[in-house]
Order: C-alpha cells, then sequence, then structure tokens
C-alpha cells in the first residue's frame, strides 16, 4: 500500500531551476519546502502571504536583483583567475599524501579578497593527484566560474 505523498504549497521568493520563478506558487514535498524555507528560497503559502503576494514579489525582485550584483561584482574578481597552483607533497608514486580540500581552495581567495564558501566550489573528483584538476565556482544561480587548480610537487 502506498502512503499518499504530503506536499505543501510553497511561494518562490528567488528562482529554482526546475520549480518556477520569484512570487511561482508551487507543490513542494514537506521537506524540500523545509529545505526551500530554511535557505530563504521560500515561504509557506498561507493566507496572508498569497493575499500580499504582489507586495512580496516586488521585495523579492529588489532583494533578488541585489544578490545578482554582488555575485556579479564576485565572478569579476574571480574571472582574474582562470587557474591557480598549489606545491604540494607526494608519495613516491606521485599522489599527494592529503587530498586537496575545498577549504584551500576558500582560503586561497579569501587571501584575494574574494569570499566563497563550501557551497560555492563544485569539484568533480578529489584531487589526490599532480597535474591540472577542472574546478566549477557556482556564485549564484547559473553565475559559475570554471578554473585549473595545478598541482606541483614540493618538498
Amino acid at each position: 500500500m502506498k502512503r499518499a505523498s504530503k506536499k505543501v504549497q510553497c511561494v518562490l521568493k528567488q528562482p529554482i531551476r526546475g520549480k518556477g520563478g520569484i512570487g511561482d506558487v508551487i507543490n513542494a514535498r514537506r521537506g524540500f519546502a523545509r529545505y526551500l524555507e530554511r535557505f530563504n528560497k521560500a515561504e509557506r503559502a498561507t493566507k496572508e502571504v498569497l493575499n500580499s503576494i504582489d507586495q512580496k514579489k516586488e521585495e523579492w525582485k529588489k532583494e533578488e536583483s541585489l544578490n545578482l550584483k554582488n555575485a556579479e561584482e564576485i565572478l569579476n574578481k574571480l574571472k582574474k583567475f582562470n587557474k591557480i597552483s598549489f606545491v604540494r607533497r607526494v608519495s613516491h608514486s606521485d599522489t599527494l599524501y592529503a587530498s586537496l580540500k575545498q577549504d584551500e581552495i576558500i582560503e586561497f581567495f579569501k587571501t584575494k579578497g574574494v569570499e566563497l564558501t563550501k557551497q560555492n566550489i563544485k569539484i568533480d573528483k578529489m584531487i589526490k593527484t599532480l597535474g591540472e584538476h577542472s574546478v566549477i565556482i557556482n556564485i549564484y544561480g547559473d553565475l559559475e566560474h570554471s578554473l585549473i587548480v595545478e598541482i606541483t610537487k614540493g618538498e
């Protein structure tokens, strides 16, 4: 016997890929709705929210444009970096003793005046070998920058 899926209505505060745009009312499962609320991407569609949706749409659009502007500034700073290098100790088989972590990339950019979080950095495979590796930095929504992380042998 199937359990009925419990869905709730949410009003999106920012565009969500595959779901809708600002002010759209969507039906979402409870867990996804909690996730959206937690990260301030949506709020439950109560009577008060639905009645004041036009006013709230304007507020959300202003907030969205501010976030987009900040993200574009960060993207412009990141475009200066197409390749970054790290020097690491390696074993006899030319593998790193410890893989390169997102925190190290974040720290590199922090010294350059760019604030990033772990959620911004997407590494496909763990970086455990020498050479060049592709890393994607997703700043906001569809704004992303790909760069090459080069690992060289050190003492």
